[in-house]
């Protein structure tokens, strides 16, 4: 699938970035070469990773305000206007647009470029949600890769959802689970940290576990708990709840 839209702005935490010439300059994703869009304008491309080895341009790359992954050569979005509205969405009662992070997020097609996505969102506009997806991105693809490295960072980028950003949520729509409505509802990003360091998470219908080292699974809940309290959380099993010890 070919995906353009026009570069509009670039937004930067920690760092002054400067702003794209949006009248001139396309950012495709996917595939290679330049392409004619058809209006005068060249289209420049940008290939996506398919692979699922990490190698981290930084220790804190993706986590809380760290920029560095701006400045990843690596990083397909470090000059993508992630933040500006959608070009293919219509505009609301206010004439704005959904933000583009949630297309390229659901055309990505790999969990290594999600995390590029998502890392570069954060650095761009740190919340809890942000870096719960970052977080997300990272545990599929140490289920991908087994890597110990992926695992830590994933760890870590869970963490700093529950030290930075405790109090934020994330939204859904009804409709997303077939509830036969289009409602809008939050969920705290702390209790999906909590629900996913616990108990792991599905992707592609295989679950993964980031204790899971012997196989089994009540030794895995046992160590996800304890890495929990370390960092000074608890889990409460019944109702979801992810609590400050602190």
């Amino acid at each position: 699938m070919i995906n353009t839209f026009k570069t509009e702005n670039s937004i930067s935490a920690g760092k002054t970035w400067q702003l794209l010439m949006a009248s001139t300059l396309v950012l495709l994703l996917t595939g290679c070469g330049g392409v004619d869009s058809g209006d005068g304008e060249v289209v420049s491309n940008v290939a996506l990773p398919t692979d699922s080895a990490l190698t981290l341009h930084c220790p804190n790359a993706g986590i809380g305000a760290e920029p560095c992954i701006l400045d990843d050569p690596d990083n397909p979005y470090a000059i993508t206007p992630v933040l500006a509205g959608d070009p293919e969405e219509e505009e609301d009662e206010n004439g704005d647009r959904p933000p583009l992070k949630w297309r390229l997020a659901s055309e990505a097609g790999s969990a290594k470029a999600r995390f590029y996505l998502w890392a570069t969102v954060q650095a761009m506009e740190p919340t809890g949600e942000h870096q719960y997806f970052t977080a997300r991105a990272l545990h599929e693809l140490y289920g991908e890769s087994g890597s110990e490295l992926t695992r830590d960072h994933a760890l870590k980028a869970y963490r700093s959802v529950l030290d930075n950003y405790f109090y934020s949520a994330t939204f859904f729509s009804a409709s997303d689970f077939n509830l036969g409505s289009t409602d809008i509802f939050s969920v705290p990003v702390r209790n999906l940290v909590g629900e996913s360091v616990v108990f792991g998470a599905e992707f592609n219908d295989v679950d993964v576990h980031l204790f899971d080292d012997a196989g089994d699974e009540v030794d895995a809940i046992t160590k996800a708990l304890d890495e929990l309290g370390k960092w000074g959380y608890s889990h409460n099993g019944t109702s979801g709840e992810v609590t400050s010890n602190n």
